[in-house]
């Protein structure tokens, strides 16, 4: 009987033992539904679209309402959150596309204002050396000119000579011409001699004859005669050697006359020959005195060319110097809007993580 007493007691606590314990369960229930769902919402897949019961004791139905509406309203959070981080990272992509673009084009512009502006020192350096060249060529044009103008001279001083040549040849042509003339006389005159000496043989012949027939009478005659007849053959014989001389000095003087002829005709032909040289060195002339002006033309430009390009070289490098700091500011800006992609992303991963 006792035995059996306290088997009913013991079957009693155990009972009880059960009944709480699953009246505790019963009670816990929504509150283990709470955690479950906050841990699920704190650790678990996010799922933010999870309701509580609310049909259960009245603590625990507004302790369940109360979760219902946080969790709603984090769920509408979190989908504006996603929405604005879908916005902020399609912007945020495109600005960094941008920026890259930017950092590579302000990275070219860079390189071609360098090489413009090394472009534009050499320029600069070539129109000055252009300049300098231009004007050695203006000097030595100077020089050529001044040379020109001297030769020039020299030429009228030998045209001038050589025509006062010319007018003494062609008076000495005349004074030969004369010489040969008065030869020509000369000449007649000895003929007449000839003639009288021949006549005058003649006649000393005919009177030796004569002498010879009045014999004694006439030897005086004779003598004399003879004596003529000497004197005559010796005025032939005279006539003869100046002939001979003045055939020579005829022919002598003829051929100077030649000479002379032929030396006025040389001398005309000089006369020409250096005026047309005076023409050509006027020409030259003035075509050195065109180049130098043309070079002191071009040393001007130049010289201007120079002092703009210097300018232009000056502004590229200045433009150069704001575009490196331009390109390091894009740089950077491409750097900035890399990380913010990479946090916005993040927070976009980190959203994801919730159920909405």
């Amino acid at each position: 009987m006792r035995n059996q007493s306290i088997l009913f007691i013991l079957v009693g606590v155990i009972v009880s033992v059960i009944a709480l314990t699953l009246l505790i369960q019963f009670l816990m229930r929504p509150l283990t539904d709470l955690n479950a769902a906050i841990q699920d919402v704190a650790n678990g897949d996010g799922d933010l679209t999870h309701r509580l019961d609310t049909d259960t004791d009245a603590e625990f139905a507004e302790l369940a309402k109360g979760f219902n509406t946080f969790t709603a309203n984090l769920q509408q959070q979190i989908i504006q959150s996603k929405e604005i981080s879908t916005k902020i990272l399609a912007l945020t992509q495109q600005t960094t596309e941008g920026a890259k673009h930017s950092a590579v084009a302000m990275n070219t512009q860079l390189q071609e204002l360098e090489q413009l502006a090394t472009a534009m020192n050499e320029m600069a350096s070539t129109s000055s050396e252009v300049a300098n060249n231009a004007q050695g060529a203006a000097s030595a044009a100077q020089a050529a000119d001044t040379a020109t103008q001297e030769g020039s001279e020299v030429v009228l001083d030998t045209t001038s000579a050589i025509t006062n040549l010319s007018m003494s040849i062609e008076e000495a042509v005349i004074e030969v011409q004369g010489l040969e003339s008065a030869t020509d006389n000369i000449e007649t005159i000895l003929k007449v001699i000839n003639d009288i000496a021949d006549q005058t043989n003649l006649l000393a012949l005919n009177a030796a004859i004569e002498a010879a027939r009045a014999g004694e009478s006439g030897r005086g005659f004779a003598v004399v005669a003879d004596e003529v007849r000497t004197l005559a053959q010796r005025t032939q014989e005279s006539t003869t050697e100046i002939r001979s001389m003045i055939e020579q000095l005829q022919a002598g003087a003829h051929s100077v006359s030649s000479a002379m002829s032929q030396s006025k005709e040389s001398a005309t032909m000089a006369v020409d020959r250096a005026q047309s040289a005076n023409d050509a060195l006027e020409r030259i002339r003035q075509s050195i005195a065109q180049i130098s002006d043309m070079n002191m033309q071009i040393a001007a430009a130049a010289e201007e060319q120079s002092l703009v390009a210097e300018e232009i070289n000056a502004n590229t490098i200045k433009i150069k110097d704001l575009s490196e700091q331009v390109s390091d500011a894009a740089n950077g800006a491409n750097t900035a809007m890399t990380e913010q992609f990479d946090n916005v992303h993040q927070q976009e991963a980190i959203l994801n993580r919730f159920k909405v």
